[in-house]
């Protein structure tokens, strides 16, 4: 954490001064992981603060878990209500045509704006990017707790274009992170940002709370040392560590609708992922 934070900000994590070790896991939002990454997609970053440093093993993460922070290429979300959500989830999950014809009018005009505005970015390195937690959560305890959203970017600015290449790899963002940390280390600032009115929804994640009224305020600095991380424990390790908002201090709750229904969401995928991955037994 920066030194000298605000009194107002200096509640849970956010101690000035203070360091944590933490795992960092970049990912993509479509389900289709052959998808290439030209194609454009949000993109995905989970912190994990840990109480101390663990090996590279997800039991081992869970059990010294104290934050987890889950962050978008995007400020904010596609739906306001989890029903919406959850009906979209359910044509996806449908097949023909007319189920995909259905999604527009399931999310409405603006939802689906921004959903197609969320999946059509294009990014040269998930280091260079921006993310935001898209949904806001609790920053301290009892009657003088405030509302407050995240979002994390690069200490230093750097042109995020895709590459130009008429055929890049359908992996080139893993590529590219590879070549940054293979070269050197890299930084990312977190930011936090104070809700600042009542036209700030903390229940409709689709309004954004915009920076002009409630600017960012840097806490923290996010360190990734130069380092070799496309191996093949590292990578089982990413499979199979999971991240959920509700892994969370009493002092940065998560709050709204959309939050209470991604604990039961973040729940259950971890499990299917592991169940897939054959590293616990079906329950």
């Amino acid at each position: 954490m920066l030194d000298d934070l605000p009194k107002s900000l200096s509640q849970g994590v956010f101690q000035s001064g203070k360091s944590y070790p933490a795992w960092v896991r970049f990912s993509n939002g479509n389900p289709d992981p052959g998808r290439p990454d030209i194609k454009g997609d949000a993109r995905g970053m989970a912190i994990k603060l840990l109480s101390s440093p663990a090996e590279a093993d997800w039991q081992s993460a869970a059990q010294t878990t104290m934050q987890d922070f889950i962050l978008i290429s995007h400020p904010v979300f596609f739906a306001k209500a989890p029903e919406t959500y959850v009906g979209v989830h359910r044509h996806l999950s449908s097949d023909g045509f007319w189920t995909i014809l259905a999604i527009p009018f399931h999310l409405g005009l603006k939802g689906s704006l921004i959903a197609l505005e969320m999946t059509d970015k294009q990014i040269a390195n998930p280091l260079y990017t921006r993310y935001w937690s898209e949904v806001p959560f609790q920053l301290g305890k009892g009657q003088n707790r405030k509302a407050v959203k995240y979002s994390t970017r690069p200490c230093t600015a750097r042109a995020n274009e895709p590459p130009d290449d008429s055929e890049p790899g359908d992996d080139y963002l893993r590529e590219a992170m590879k070549t940054t940390l293979d070269q050197s280390a890299s930084c990312m600032e977190f930011l936090v940002q104070l809700r600042a009115g009542d036209e700030m929804s903390v229940e409709n994640s689709m309004i954004e709370w915009k920076e002009e009224q409630a600017p960012f305020i840097p806490v923290a600095r996010i360190h990734f040392p130069k380092q070799t991380f496309d191996t093949f424990a590292q990578n089982t390790f990413c499979e199979n560590v999971a991240f959920n908002p509700w892994n969370s201090l009493p002092e940065h709750e998560p709050l709204g609708a959309m939050n209470r229904m991604r604990k039961v969401i973040y729940e259950r995928t971890s499990k299917v992922r592991r169940e897939m991955n054959s590293v616990v037994p079906a329950q």
